[in-house]
């Protein structure tokens, strides 16, 4: 069993492979359904209940789509703590600043990963590049991202 409020960068890592379900498959597959096979993703905030029933986690499957295209969020969060296991921040524009308050403090410009990382503003968090996760590296639609990540976090 993982200490959810307190887990370390590996085992986030462990429960993002861990396999999941939905708790309700209708709201599920009204999800899916609207994201990833509809030609135009209307834009709004869309989410499920994603449960690992090995490790007795809930998280919500949240996807906030924009008014523009190409900007979007796909994550899973634990329902318990609100912790964000793992988001992807899609978007060219986007700026997130790495090692926040420290000597080294650096940009990461455009799309982005968030691993176990709290879901408020004010807590310094460090993303990694979408460009360094070969899975996601080339998708710029939400259709192909959202598919991606359903296999990514092996939601089934």
């Amino acid at each position: 069993m993982y200490d959810i409020d307190n887990l370390t960068l590996a085992e986030a890592k462990n429960l993002i492979n861990y396999e999941k379900n939905p708790k309700t498959p209708l709201d599920y597959t009204y999800v899916y359904n609207s994201i990833a096979t509809s030609l135009v993703v209307k834009r709004g905030k869309y989410q499920a209940i994603i449960v690992d029933n090995n490790q007795n986690i809930s998280y919500y499957l949240d996807v906030l789509v924009t008014p523009v295209i190409t900007t979007f969020t796909i994550s899973l969060r634990v329902q318990k703590n609100n912790l964000h296991l793992i988001r992807f921040d899609f978007g060219e524009m986007l700026r997130h600043k790495n090692n926040y308050g420290k000597n080294n403090e650096y940009y990461v410009h455009g799309s982005h990963v968030h691993i176990n990382s709290l879901p408020n503003k004010e807590s310094p968090k460090d993303v990694i590049p979408i460009s360094n996760i070969d899975e996601f590296k080339n998708l710029k639609t939400i259709q192909d991202a959202f598919q991606e990540f359903v296999v990514y976090t092996n939601i089934k």
